[in-house]
C-alpha cells in the first residue's frame, strides 16, 4: 500500500505489526543529493567500505597521496596488489564538484532568505525531480543551471565554471 497521506489511513491498517516496512519519500537532504549527482556525473571511485553518505569526510577525496582514485586502481591492478577500490560501488563527485554543488545550494538558500525575509527551511526538492534534471543534463554545470532555475535564481549559477 502506498499513500501520500498516512494520517488519512484507517488506524487498523497502520497499527504495529500490520506492515513491516515503511518507506519514506521525503525531500532530499544534501548528502543524498550529492550521492545522486555522483551516480550521474561522478568520476571518482569509492574506497572499499566507503558508503558515500559519510559526513565525517574532511572533503579531501584524493587521499591517496595526490593520485586520483581511478589511476590508483589501475596501478594497484598492474602490481597485483589487493584491490582497495570497491568497483561495485557507485561513483561519487570529486571534492571540487562537491564544493561547487554546496556553493550553489548555499547561494540559493541565501537568495531565498533575502527574498522571503524569514528563515527558510532547506531547498525542498524530491528525488524524482533531481533524477529528471539529471536525465536531461549532460554535465554537472548543466544540472546546476537547471537546479538554480528551479528555485527562481538562474543568476546564482552564472558563476559556476
Amino acid at each position: 500500500m502506498i499513500t501520500n497521506f498516512p494520517e488519512r489511513l484507517d488506524p487498523a491498517l497502520v497499527r504495529p505489526g500490520r506492515f513491516g516496512t515503511k518507506l519514506r519519500m521525503d525531500y532530499l537532504q544534501l548528502p543524498a543529493l550529492l550521492d545522486m549527482l555522483g551516480l550521474h556525473f561522478g568520476a571518482v571511485l569509492r574506497e572499499s567500505g566507503e558508503s558515500g553518505t559519510d559526513e565525517s569526510s574532511d572533503g579531501n577525496d584524493n587521499a591517496g597521496g595526490g593520485v586520483s582514485q581511478p589511476l590508483r586502481a589501475i596501478r594497484t591492478f598492474e602490481r597485483g596488489e589487493a584491490d582497495s577500490v570497491n568497483t561495485s560501488a557507485p561513483p561519487k563527485l570529486s571534492a571540487y564538484d562537491v564544493a561547487r554543488v554546496r556553493d550553489v545550494v548555499a547561494a540559493l538558500n541565501d537568495s531565498r532568505k533575502g527574498r522571503e525575509g524569514e528563515d527558510v527551511s532547506g531547498l525542498m526538492i524530491s528525488p524524482a525531480e533531481v533524477e529528471s534534471m539529471c536525465a536531461v543534463s549532460t554535465t554537472l554545470d548543466e544540472f546546476l543551471l537547471r537546479f538554480s532555475s528551479r528555485f527562481g535564481a538562474p543568476q546564482a549559477s552564472a558563476n559556476v565554471q
